[in-house]
């Protein structure tokens, strides 16, 4: 990793091969403007203005959210990006590099772990498909969720259905040892604790782990050699036993009680790239061709600021200036002949039952 105050040359020199940097120039040089600036939607003066600042920027952080990643083109904007700070030498530095904002501290714990879930009923609603979603649900002989609290996803089940309601991560968590925490990870891959300070919604609940590990010693019936009733007792175990198996969590109950926690392991910030040239690959992707006939329009989707997961609280988006999330925004008005003081109205169906 390159000090404070290096100039992005040297650490270009570094991760990239001269060969890699020649053929990918070459690619995006014999894009036409037109062609770019007609399916980006963005004028050329504004990819200008953005240029300019990534290359007289020391260090530079792409950050992006969602509306990059759940999108047809995912892999490949994602993969745009790191393209982006490459060419400027901004990965494996001090100060820079790309920052993806992720999403809940249990689902990026669950991965890092190890677990890899294959449907939560909490996200129901949420699915591209929620019919379908629904159908395949109700065929499953048994479904069981652990839920802090009541939502759409309980409507719809298996055959037959456990809900066991548990304690939030922001109530107390007392058990045999005493006040216990849990550990998070959070958006920049830091491991941190989470302490619960409010009073539990009722003296019945019972936390995830006293759940997962009573579920356990129900099926198992005594054929196990695992002390379930300890890791109940205390999540220092748990723990401990994390850090047997899990790269990157040695010694995981000290290093995740000095403040502000600890780093997981991350390569390219290191500089290190697993790659047989132990550097950095560009991907070249195409430009999506976007063919509209006349008063067609491409509709895009966003997530409002007073938008939280399924949840919309209300139809105020201050972060885009609009109080009605259906109000086209004036660029695209102006480019389509369509009134921005009026909604547009439009029909979703079942794919093949007809054209939108």
């Amino acid at each position: 990793m390159t000090e404070p105050g290096e100039k992005s040359s040297r650490t270009i020199s570094s991760i990239i091969t001269p060969r890699a940097l020649t053929n990918s120039h070459g690619t995006f040089a014999r894009k036409p403007w037109d062609s770019i600036v007609r399916n980006s939607g963005i004028s050329c003066d504004l990819i200008r203005q953005a240029a300019k600042i990534a290359m007289e920027s020391e260090r530079m952080i792409c950050s992006w959210a969602m509306g990059i990643t759940q999108h047809r083109n995912g892999v490949a904007n994602v993969r745009t990006i790191v393209n982006f700070a490459l060419f400027r030498g901004q990965i494996g530095r001090k100060g820079a590099g790309v920052c993806p904002v992720r999403g809940h501290s249990n689902v990026q714990g669950d991965r890092t772990v190890g677990i890899w879930e294959k449907m939560s009923p909490e996200y129901l609603a949420a699915t591209p498909d929620t019919r379908y979603v629904s159908e395949a649900i109700q065929r499953c002989r048994l479904t069981v969720q652990i839920s802090t609290k009541l939502n759409r996803g309980h409507l719809v089940t298996g055959e037959q259905a456990l809900i066991l309601p548990c304690l939030g991560r922001t109530e107390r968590d007392i058990q045999k040892s005493g006040p216990q925490f849990e550990s998070v990870e959070d958006t920049t891959g830091v491991v941190h604790q989470s302490h619960g300070s409010l009073p539990p919604a009722s003296e019945h609940l019972r936390s995830e782990p006293a759940i997962i590990a009573g579920i356990a010693m129900a099926t198992l019936n005594g054929s196990t050699t695992v002390d379930w009733q300890g890791l109940i007792g205390n999540y220092d175990r748990i723990r401990e036993h994390i850090g047997h198996v899990v790269p990157g969590f040695t010694q995981y109950n000290s290093r995740v009680r000095q403040p502000g926690g600890f780093y997981l392991p991350n390569a390219p910030r290191e500089g290190k790239f697993r790659t047989p040239s132990a550097r950095a690959h560009f991907t070249v992707h195409q430009i999506p061709q976007h063919d509209l006939k006349d008063g067609e329009l491409l509709l895009t989707t966003v997530r409002s600021h007073d938008q939280f997961n399924t949840t919309i609280y209300s139809e105020n988006d201050r972060y885009r200036g609009v109080s009605n999330v259906l109000v086209p925004f004036r660029s695209v008005a102006e480019g389509s002949n369509q009134p921005v003081s009026k909604s547009i109205v439009i029909t979703v169906e079942p794919a093949g039952l007809s054209k939108l």
